[in-house]
């Protein structure tokens, strides 16, 4: 049976897009006549299912053009997104071969024209070429292989439309930097309605989708190959409601959603379209931009315009600023560099020195997250603090206000809960999470559920105050009658977080030793606390090497979460370990050498990194790609940050 496509695919060479899909690429030019006689068109709009777990496994699809999204369901029946697959693509072969039901959702971001093999049509194949079985079987056991243990992602990510937010203003300024930068990426189509009617004649941008109609499909063939013309198309919808901007809408892989800090944070009627109707007719994720004009000293007032708009994640842009605009480029292409900072007491010293060398590398830092000492290290940086200022906010925390020599009643925590509260808020005052400029998060425990807890949003000195609470040495958070203790009990170094949020490349900072708080002598021979005591006052003798209570109980807080540390690393594009192992956790006495330390260690890393061959991922390549040259990278290291 021959294969019946539209007429706006007629140009579309749809035998050469079969072929060279990898599961066809070597069978015989009889072979692949022979599965075009088998597939069939489908087109689905956007914003539908396309199957879902537990649907029949009956048939597999190609992606000709649009995109498709592919969610597995979690235990508790939540979805969470773990692939994109766009033209050129396959999903639902293996329960085609195995005759299995789905086991992932699949979702259609935008107007999507599919092909369909049916497993009658699959089995007639194989009963004809039955060499193939074995191919398209070799093919797929080495795709699920690689996506084992792959720790990159590819984004298929081809048409992004940008959509007045709040109050209306002139965006051609911020799309004629973003486009700039988006096409050293590849090469870039911005289209606006003006541009479309000059492309394709007066009124061209009035014509409504979704009407099938000669116009309508002289629109979508167009568009469709300036897809197959460009790397990325940028559709610029108008500020109202128009036919163009729902082309636009529903055109998109991506929405960015601009919107002036200054300006209205009320829905406008575009918004009240996107949340509401267009749910029916689009699947596209929604990204948040909120631009600051260059004296903004740092962000407010961002939890207001988050408070009703379900968006992936926000971005805090500077006009004119262009690592700002830069960084949006390496979100949107999978390539922004996450940092996890774990925990580790004192040791976590080591993070400002870390910092200071992948500054000096030249390694933009799109997004951190943090646990525990990590947390707050993280969020000096987040907040666009410099080394001086890291080390000397430290410096007055740990070695002046002395927060391990407060203590209390030990009734919930044997530490002081009032002086660590006061240095938090010293360090982050009023500051929200969510009006960071960069992207930030941080980890801690509930004990009242058992589960671990992500901060994105709310009050700084808060969250990191819960995710640094170490059970039993200071007084846990209380956050909804919920108690809140220190991230590092179930998770120290959350990469598995960062990759999920961040996208791109990771670099995992781990300074808690593996092997910790050993003696010299055994059980018969363990000294009186008077004589330890003693040792440790008497300038004539030895100090009796011997863990303190607080050290023990910062040990134990962390056990937990170490099983997970393989796990973390194998996810992680590059793994810090700095040799802390001679420093104790609470060594805060040698904080100058523990940043040097973490600051030399990291540059070797670097140096190692640099002249590694072959690579491990993708993301390595990726991080030595982004890498310049030292002189230049410390005169650019504020412009990372802002």
């Amino acid at each position: 049976m021959k294969l019946i496509i539209p007429s706006y695919l007629i140009h579309h060479d749809i035998q050469e897009l079969v072929a060279s899909i990898d599961i066809f690429s070597q069978l015989s030019r009889s072979a692949i006549r022979d599965v075009m006689s088998e597939l069939a068109h489908a087109h689905v709009r956007g914003g539908k299912t396309l199957f879902q777990v537990n649907d029949p496994g009956d048939c597999m699809y190609i992606v000709v053009t649009g995109r498709l999204l592919v969610y597995s369901v979690l235990p508790d029946f939540t979805e969470k997104m773990i692939n994109e697959i766009g033209p050129g693509e396959y999903v639902g072969e293996l329960e085609l071969i195995m005759a299995e039901k789905r086991n992932v959702t699949v979702k259609v971001i935008r107007d999507t024209e599919l092909l369909k093999l049916s497993k009658t049509g699959f089995e007639r194949l194989v009963k004809k070429h039955p060499n193939a079985l074995l191919h398209v079987t070799h093919t797929i056991v080495n795709r699920m292989r690689k996506a084992a243990f792959s720790k990159d992602h590819h984004s298929a990510l081809r048409t992004i439309t940008l959509l007045y937010s709040g109050t209306y203003f002139n965006m051609d300024a911020f799309t004629e930097s973003f486009m700039s930068i988006l096409e050293k990426q590849g090469a870039t189509l911005l289209l606006t309605s003006e541009k479309l009617e000059h492309y394709l004649g007066a009124g061209m941008s009035k014509v409504d989708f979704g009407r099938w109609d000669e116009k309508d499909n002289r629109i979508f063939e167009w568009l469709y190959q300036q897809e197959r013309n460009y790397r990325f198309i940028i559709y610029q919808a108008d500020p109202g409601l128009t036919p163009w901007t729902r082309r636009c809408i529903r055109q998109a892989d991506r929405i960015l959603l601009l919107a002036s800090a200054r300006g209205s944070h009320l829905f406008n009627a575009v918004e009240h379209y996107i949340f509401g109707q267009a749910k029916d007719i689009t699947n596209a994720r929604i990204e948040l931009i909120l631009l600051h004009e260059s004296s903004a000293s740092a962000p407010t007032n961002t939890a207001r315009w988050l408070e009703k708009r379900s968006v992936m994640r926000h971005h805090h842009v500077q006009r004119y600023c262009k690592a700002h605009y830069e960084r949006i480029v390496r979100f949107l292409t999978d390539n922004a560099v996450g940092l996890v900072l774990g925990g580790g007491g004192a040791r976590g010293c080591a993070h400002i020195g870390v910092i200071h060398a992948l500054m000096e590398s030249g390694l933009p830092i799109d997004m951190v997250g943090g646990t525990s000492a990590g947390s707050g290290i993280g969020a000096f940086l987040a907040m666009g603090h410099d080394i001086d200022t890291m080390q000397s906010l430290v410096r007055e925390g740990f070695l002046v206000k002395r927060p391990f020599k407060r203590f209390s009643l030990p009734i919930y925590a044997i530490m002081d809960r009032l002086v660590v509260d006061q240095i938090s808020k010293s360090w982050f005052s009023d500051i929200q999470i969510e009006d960071l400029w960069i992207n930030y998060f941080c980890i801690s425990t509930n004990l009242s559920n058992g589960e671990v807890v992500i901060h994105r949003r709310g009050p700084l000195w808060k969250a990191v105050r819960a995710s640094s609470s170490l059970p039993g040495i200071f007084a846990p958070m209380i956050e909804n009658h919920q108690i809140l203790v220190d991230g590092g009990v179930l998770e120290n170094i959350p990469a598995g977080k960062m990759k999920s949020l961040c996208g791109g490349p990771v670099i995992l900072v781990n300074v808690t030793p593996k092997k910790d708080l050993t003696v010299d002598f055994d059980y018969e021979h363990f000294p009186s606390p008077l004589k330890v005591l003693w040792s440790k006052i008497n300038p004539f003798i030895n100090a009796i090497q011997t863990p303190s209570l607080v050290d023990i109980l910062v040990r134990v807080a962390g056990l937990s979460s170490m099983n997970k540390i393989k796990y973390e690393e194998n996810i992680s594009d590059l793994v810090l370990n700095p040799p802390l192992e001679t420093f104790g956790l609470l060594a805060f006495s040698d904080m100058d050498q523990i940043i040097d330390l973490g600051y030399r260690y990291t540059c070797k890393m670097i140096e190692q990194l640099k002249t590694k061959d072959p690579y491990n991922t993708i993301g390595q390549y990726r991080l030595v790609s982004m890498m310049k040259g030292k002189n230049e990278s410390i005169e650019n290291e504020r412009s990372q940050l802002f």
